[in-house]
């Protein structure tokens, strides 16, 4: 199947999950366009992965995944946690949480807080 025939993303409301999880674009165009990229130097044969998605497998991996996110809690990607704890994702917040941890990274040596 052509990514462009991607089946249309389901509403949060109808039971299923969103096949935006699949490239955030609804339908996962942005996720199939750049899985079609990388089969080829990655080795991966791309009808077979079409397949997988357009099918019943697809949509189960889906499902799973769907399940495992709602349950997580988490309502953000990217979602960092340092330690078991959770952290915005933005470089001040991140680099000072990394560093507290006891990171050695060039940045951590220059910073006050370390």
């Amino acid at each position: 199947m052509d990514e462009e025939k991607a089946p249309a993303p389901l509403a949060s409301g109808e039971g299923g999950p969103e096949r935006r999880l699949l490239g955030g674009g609804g339908g996962g165009g942005a996720a199939l366009t750049a899985a079609k990229k990388c089969s080829g130097p990655s080795k991966v044969d791309y009808s077979a992965l079409m397949t997988c998605y357009h099918g019943s497998e697809g949509m189960s991996l889906l499902e799973q995944a769907s399940d495992v996110w709602k349950k997580s809690g988490y309502g953000s990607v990217p979602h960092t946690n340092v330690q078991g704890k959770s952290f915005n994702a933005d470089y001040p917040t991140l680099s000072k949480a990394l560093c507290k941890a006891g990171s050695t990274a060039k940045d951590c040596q220059k910073l006050a807080w370390q």
